[in-house]
């Protein structure tokens, strides 16, 4: 009975050290959320909620064209579902649920060479940070057209893709929208009681 006891504690405690460790590699960032610059919050795959800006619409043939262009791509690194999608002339953001198991570990130099090749950039830069109590890995590119932050997102056991794309010469003006909404991703899925 003592070494049942002993080996419970263990697993308990080494299960404790990899979450805190998991955390500490997720620096919570807090994002100046102008509420005047975004949308009401709306509730994505039932997971989660998050604000658009106020410049982009919902935009269901967008939707429709990007979703049947995934469908019937086979190269995708992930496999993707595609959830909502809202754009104006100059940006297009969309989300997505990324259908891989423990995705953080397989966002590595493999995906970001990936990256850089779908994209045709040079560089990208990647972060990692905590939203509202959501882990977050970001990476962010550009090139002389346009300028590109992706966000994936950890909600419980899913996975989700954020992707804005603005046009490059009008990315300085939208930054303080990007950021408002950004900062709104917040979490409904609740843990049981620990």
């Amino acid at each position: 009975m003592y070494k049942i006891l002993i080996i419970i504690v263990t697993l308990f405690c080494s299960c404790s050290e990899k979450n805190s460790s998991d955390q500490q590699d997720f620096e919570k960032i807090n994002f100046n959320v102008n509420a005047n610059l975004i949308s009401i919050p709306i509730v994505l795959d039932d997971s989660f909620t998050m604000s658009f800006p106020n410049i982009v619409f919902k935009n269901s043939d967008a939707f429709n064209t990007l979703n049947n262009h995934l469908n019937k791509d086979n190269n995708s690194y992930f496999p993707f579902r595609l959830i909502d999608l809202f754009s104006n002339d100059n940006i297009l953001i969309y989300i997505g649920q990324i259908e891989q198991a423990n995705l953080f570990s397989k966002l590595n130099s493999n995906y970001i060479e990936a990256l850089k090749e779908t994209y045709n950039v040079e560089s990208i830069n990647m972060g990692k940070f905590n939203i509202n109590g959501v882990n977050v890995v970001q990476y962010m590119f550009n090139n002389e057209k346009s300028f590109t932050i992706k966000l994936y997102i950890n909600i419980l056991d899913k996975f989700y893709e954020i992707t804005y794309i603005l046009n490059a010469s009008i990315y300085e003006d939208s930054l303080k929208y990007i950021e408002s909404s950004i900062g709104s991703v917040k979490s409904i899925q609740k843990r049981g009681k620990e």
